[in-house]
Parts: C-alpha cells; sequence; structure tokens
C-alpha cells in the first residue's frame, strides 16, 4: 500500500481492499466533488488502476459540476493493526465438523426441552472479514475480524420465532456460553408457546415496557438516524434533531466506536472507510441534544466535530454517515418497579422488522409483547405495530432501568438508488414510555 503513489495534492484518498471478496476501492475528494472507482483485483497493478481512475473520476466529475466550496478537514493520522486470533495461516481456526456438532447440539436440546413444535432450525455459520486501508493524510488499518453466528428459529401452527447468537469465532468461548444459548431458546419457546393463546388488541395510544431489546432497536431506528449528519443535512435547517427540545435528564445516548462502560464494544471501529481516527459521539447528554455523527464531507458542511462514522458496506460502495454502537445509558430505575407503574398497558419485548426515516416517523412489527394490568404481565398479543415520531418517543420516556443489553443486526441505508447493509450495535436497559400500538 505504501508504494501506489498516493497523490499529496488531493484533500483525501481512501484506497480499502477486502480480499475476501477480492476487491479494491479508492475514493478521491478534488475540487469539491469526489470520485469513486473499485476493481475486483488486489494485485499492485489493480490498486493503481483502481487509484487512476479514482482521479480521472473526480476530475470529469469537477468539470462537469459547480458546487460549493468545501474545505475537507484534515484528520489526524492513525496507524492500527488488528487480528483475529482466531484466523492463522490464511484460514478459521473453526472447522465445519465443529460448526455440524454445534447444530447437533442444539438441535438434540429442542427436541429434548421443547415438545409441540412443529418444525425448527438450527444454523451455525462462521464468516471472517480482512480489509486493509491507506489514505493519503497517512492512516494505515489491516484488520482481520472474525464471527459465528448461531440462528434458532422455532415454529408451532401460524407463528415463527427466531434468535441469533453472535460471538468471536471461538468453539471454545461458544461453547462456555451453552447454559445462557440454553436459556435463551427456553424463554423463545415460552414465548412461542404462549401465541398459541394470544389475543387482539385495539388500536390506542398506551404505555409500554420496552425490554432492553427492543429499547435498543427503537433508539437506533426512532433517534440514531436523526443524528447521522447526511440526514441531518437532508431536512436542514428543520431537521428533527434541532426539533428535539429538552428531555428526561435520565436520557444519554452515545454512538461508541470501540469501547463503553470499561469493555470493548461488540462491534469496534477503531478507524472509519475514510482513514479518520473513529471517536465516541455523545449525542444527548443528560436530556440535551449534543452532537451528530459525520463524515469527512458533512462535518465541513455542518461546521461540527469529525467523528469517524464512515462506513462502506462494501468495497464497491461509497462510505456514508453510519452508526456503530449506539446505546442509551441505564439509569436508576428498577425493571421490576418500571413494569409495577403500568396500570393499564404492554410489555414490549421483540420486533422483527424496524423501519425509519430521516423525518423522524418510524415503525416497528411486534412479535413477542404481552398486556399488563395492575403491574402484571397477562395475556400474549397478536402480532402488532407499534409507530410514531421521534422527538414525541423520546420525551415520552420517563423511566430507565439500571439493567443494559446490546443488540447485534444488521442495519439498511439507501444510497442513491442502492442500499447498503452494515452490521451495527444498539444497546439499552428497560424503559418506561407511550407509543402508538395496534393490530396488524
Amino acid at each position: 500500500m505504501k508504494n501506489l503513489n498516493l497523490p499529496t495534492n488531493y484533500s483525501v484518498l481512501t484506497t480499502r481492499i477486502n480480499p475476501a471478496a477480492s476487491g479494491s476501492a479508492c475514493h478521491v475528494f478534488h475540487n469539491n466533488t469526489w470520485g469513486m472507482a473499485y476493481v475486483n483485483d488486489t494485485a499492485p497493478a489493480g490498486l493503481s488502476a483502481v487509484v487512476r481512475q479514482a482521479m480521472r473520476s473526480a476530475r470529469q466529475a469537477s468539470a462537469l459540476l459547480t458546487c460549493p466550496n468545501i474545505k475537507l478537514p484534515i484528520p489526524n493520522p492513525t496507524t492500527k493493526t488488528i487480528m483475529s486470533p482466531y484466523y492463522k495461516n490464511g484460514q478459521l481456526t473453526v472447522t465445519q465438523p465443529q460448526l455440524t456438532e454445534l447444530k447437533q447440539l442444539y438441535n438434540a436440546f429442542i427436541a429434548r426441552m421443547c415438545p409441540n413444535l412443529d418444525t425448527w432450525q438450527v444454523s451455525a455459520q462462521a464468516g471472517c472479514e480482512t480489509k486493509t486501508l491507506s489514505s493519503s493524510v497517512g492512516a494505515q488499518l489491516y484488520q482481520v475480524t472474525t464471527e459465528i453466528t448461531l440462528t434458532v428459529s422455532l415454529t408451532a401452527g401460524r407463528h415463527t420465532l427466531q434468535e441469533s447468537f453472535y460471538y468471536a469465532a471461538d468453539i471454545s468461548l461458544l461453547h462456555s456460553q451453552h447454559d445462557k444459548i440454553c436459556a435463551a431458546i427456553t424463554r423463545l419457546y415460552e414465548h412461542l408457546r404462549r401465541k398459541k393463546e394470544a389475543i387482539h388488541i385495539p388500536d390506542s395510544y398506551s404505555a409500554c415496557v420496552l425490554s432492553p431489546k427492543m429499547a435498543a432497536k427503537l433508539i437506533h431506528e426512532a433517534f440514531g438516524h436523526l443524528a447521522e449528519a447526511d440526514y441531518v443535512l437532508a431536512k436542514a435547517p428543520l431537521a428533527p434533531l434541532y426539533c428535539i427540545p429538552p428531555l428526561s435528564n435520565k436520557i444519554t445516548i452515545v454512538d461508541y466506536a470501540h469501547t463503553a462502560f470499561g469493555k470493548t464494544v461488540p462491534m469496534p471501529m477503531y478507524i472509519d472507510d475514510e482513514g479518520v481516527t473513529a471517536q465516541d459521539v455523545t449525542l444527548i447528554k443528560d436530556g440535551q441534544v449534543n452532537a451528530c455523527m459525520t463524515s469527512l464531507e458533512t462535518s465541513a458542511l455542518l461546521g461540527t466535530p469529525l467523528t469517524g462514522n464512515a462506513r462502506a458496506a462494501t468495497y464497491q460502495n461509497e462510505p456514508l454517515v453510519r452508526m456503530r454502537n449506539t446505546a442509551l445509558h441505564p439509569w436508576h430505575d428498577d425493571p421490576a418497579q418500571i413494569l409495577a407503574s403500568i396500570e393499564n398497558g404492554y410489555y414490549l419485548v421483540d420486533s422483527s422488522e424496524d423501519g425509519g426515516d430521516p423525518s423522524g416517523e418510524f415503525a416497528s412489527k411486534v412479535s413477542i409483547a404481552y398486556k399488563v394490568k395492575n403491574g402484571q404481565i397477562c395475556e400474549s398479543i397478536k402480532d402488532c405495530v407499534i409507530w410514531g415520531n421521534a422527538v414525541e418517543f423520546l420525551r415520552s420516556i420517563t423511566m430507565v432501568g439500571n439493567d443494559f443489553e446490546w443488540q447485534i443486526d444488521d442495519c439498511t441505508k439507501l444510497s442513491g438508488e442502492m442500499t447498503q447493509k452494515v452490521r451495527t450495535t444498539s444497546g439499552a436497559p428497560t424503559i418506561k414510555a407511550n407509543l402508538d400500538i395496534g393490530v396488524l
């Protein structure tokens, strides 16, 4: 990478390589426009060619467009090497027979402990991603990450519930979590069993208790996207982020780069796909909107700090402003007391589909939920939908639990006519909020 003769007369040049996908990409910013090129090759000749093509693309675009003058910030260069210990001699240490044994283990557990299912499925997959990045300002990244994904799907009648577990590709670590995974499968089975007697509910605006998993998903969809700088620019000067009034001082939301609460986060990022050092971003602090997530260009346009939130799904995509590890901090409310405070409402456990847009509107299809009366969890309710406006949702949060869980998921974002899917992590405690809720 150091022998590519990267141009110094360009504001920024980033080359990303992913050997797992056998491709390279280059992004150049010149005369207020971006040029991009990629090639399905990682050899030196291919890299040199993709750099030249990106430079030509930038020159051509700048000759055709009249854009406002943009002076990109110059990030401090960072060098980082991150090697997974579960990737040796060019391959994962996890073997296919070990994954097959893992599936057999949980298939046997479900057959023994979850009677009266129509069908079930257990899948176990191991993956590896390798990324090399170099920028004209001196950033260097070589990163190899590995992962095992265990997915369990249970079906009874018309209902199917699914849960996935993500771990580093260490088979012994996964086996050490056996009791925890079995307990989660047992809970999933109990939710499915109770759905057989699920009741319909009327449309209403109701007090709801959200489990940490459900709260994390809503923080991501209802608020997180509003704090991405490209969404802010799309709606400026009336961006929903700027319309959020002072909230409860119990609410602090941070998008973490690589370390949170003294531990490495589930999806650590040290350098983003523009070669910028990843920084933690406190989005809301003690109920007050504080900052947004930025890329090089959005930082320049908004005049806000550079945070290192530019991410591309593959080498064929342009970097977009994306969340990384976004967390609603826990507070001091006891989850049991939060539930006890509901006289007539709902307990929302999990959802199967979630979505939000730059206007601040969001909706989720809730797959696991219960009626709550006088602080007691009662009947399971049929699949329903919650919807609302991010500002009103945040204003309605009155209780924040002292528990906390991370939720790993894929997030899709539109870029022109294409969509990019990246892995993100969201975290939250149990919360109490008011939501519009109704049947499908």
